[in-house]
């Protein structure tokens, strides 16, 4: 009797260690899953403002097509207001000012892209993120469109005609683009929050297995 009882716990004793690194192994995983989800929703915010970007950007060219002008005289204008400090003619072509209409859209994407990740940050970063009611994704939608608002009329302040800039390109315009890119950056981030607070739900019921 006693050596078997001794054999049993002598198996026992051995099964334990691999349990063990089993154990282990998956709360290591569970551990960088978690560290992963801390960072993954920069990724989503960053496409939001790029989706931003590229409204305003589509926007525009819309607008300079149906006004006459050259595609891509905007950025032309912009840039040249921004890097040289004076405004281009109508009938000006972009392709003459190719550095200045690459370094503006840079600049325009970044601005797009790291407002977006400071905005989404309230729905994205929380563990487990935060989908958005009817009002919260009217309220993000407002101070999206007012920070680009904002953005641009300091881009006008900064570069010397102020009112002046958005009166050439036209104020309905501008705020035009502006809304159409808040509504795009709303819905790309509650759209996310939503895909990532299924993730996580997702992740914590594996951890409660």
């Amino acid at each position: 009797m006693a050596r078997a009882r001794d054999a049993g716990q002598r198996e026992f004793a051995q099964g334990s260690p691999p349990a063990e690194r089993r154990r282990e192994v998956s709360e290591r995983n569970l551990t960088a899953q978690r560290e992963y989800d801390e960072l993954v929703w920069m990724p989503y915010a960053g496409v939001a403002g790029l989706l931003g970007a590229v409204l305003v950007a589509v926007f525009f060219l819309v607008v300079d097509l149906a006004s006459g002008r050259a595609a891509g005289w905007t950025p032309a204008f912009l840039g040249s207001i921004l890097f040289r400090g004076e405004a281009i003619a109508s009938n000006a072509h972009p392709l003459g000012m190719l550095p200045i209409v690459l370094g503006y859209t840079a600049i325009h994407g970044v601005t797009f892209f790291a407002f977006a990740i400071f905005v989404g940050a309230a729905h994205l970063a929380p563990r487990p993120p935060v989908p958005m009611t009817r009002r919260g994704a009217v309220s993000t939608a407002l101070i999206f469109f007012l920070g680009c608002e904002s953005l641009f009329f300091v881009l006008g302040w900064l570069a010397g005609p102020g009112l002046a800039l958005a009166e050439r390109l036209g104020f309905g315009w501008v705020s035009g683009a502006n809304a159409l890119a808040a509504v795009g950056m709303t819905w790309v981030i509650d759209r996310s929050a939503r895909q990532l607070a299924a993730r996580s739900a997702y992740t914590a019921r594996r951890g409660t297995d």
